[in-house]
C-alpha cells in the first residue's frame, strides 16, 4: 500500500512539474528540485499570475497556501518565499526577488494576511492591495525599526517603555 502511494505521489509530482513548465514556459521561471520540495524562482510580475492559476485553475484544486516569509538579501532587496502544498503532500515554493513593494495575495488566500503583516513589520516591504496594515508583533512605538534587516544591530535598537508611568487613564 505504501509503495502504491509512493508511485502515485511520484506520478502526481511529475505531472505537476510538466504542467507548470507548459503553462509558464514563455515566462522567465527557473525550476529547482531540492530534497524536500520544488522551488520555482521567478520575477515579481510573474508571481501573481502563477498564484492566481494555483487558486482558480481546476488543475490545482487541491493546492493550499501555508506560509510566506521573507529575507533581507541586500540593500533594499528582499527575497519572498511563498509555500504551497499540492495533493499527496507535495510541497513547492515560489521565490521572487523584490524591492520595497510586493503584490498582496490577501484577496486570493485570506491566511496570507497574517504573513504579510509580519513581513511588512519585520522588513520594510509594502504589500500593495493589502487591507490590513496593523502591526502584529512589535509595539506601535517601534515604527520605522525593522529588526530583520541586516543593517540593524542589537545596539541600534533602543529600549522604549511600553507604558508611560506619568500618564493618567480616564474611563
Amino acid at each position: 500500500m505504501n509503495q502504491l502511494l509512493k508511485i502515485q505521489t511520484e506520478l502526481t509530482t511529475n505531472m505537476l512539474l510538466n504542467l507548470l513548465r507548459n503553462l509558464f514556459s514563455k515566462r522567465n521561471i527557473l525550476l529547482v528540485k531540492s530534497n524536500r520540495c520544488y522551488m520555482l524562482v521567478m520575477e515579481q510580475n510573474t508571481l501573481y499570475t502563477i498564484i492566481v492559476h494555483l487558486r482558480y485553475s481546476t488543475l490545482f484544486y487541491n493546492t493550499a497556501f501555508f506560509s510566506l516569509f521573507c529575507l533581507d538579501n541586500s540593500q533594499n532587496q528582499y527575497i519572498l518565499y511563498y509555500d504551497f502544498i499540492y495533493k499527496y503532500n507535495i510541497q513547492f515554493r515560489l521565490l521572487t526577488l523584490t524591492t520595497n513593494h510586493a503584490i498582496s495575495i490577501q484577496a486570493l488566500y485570506t491566511t496570507a494576511t497574517w504573513y504579510e503583516r509580519e513581513c511588512s513589520e519585520l522588513l520594510p516591504i509594502n504589500f500593495i492591495g493589502s487591507t490590513d496594515t496593523r502591526l502584529l508583533l512589535l509595539p506601535y512605538c517601534s515604527k520605522g525599526i525593522y529588526p530583520l534587516r541586516r543593517s540593524v544591530t542589537f545596539n541600534s535598537i533602543k529600549e522604549r517603555p511600553l507604558i508611560n508611568k506619568n500618564a493618567t487613564t480616564q474611563y
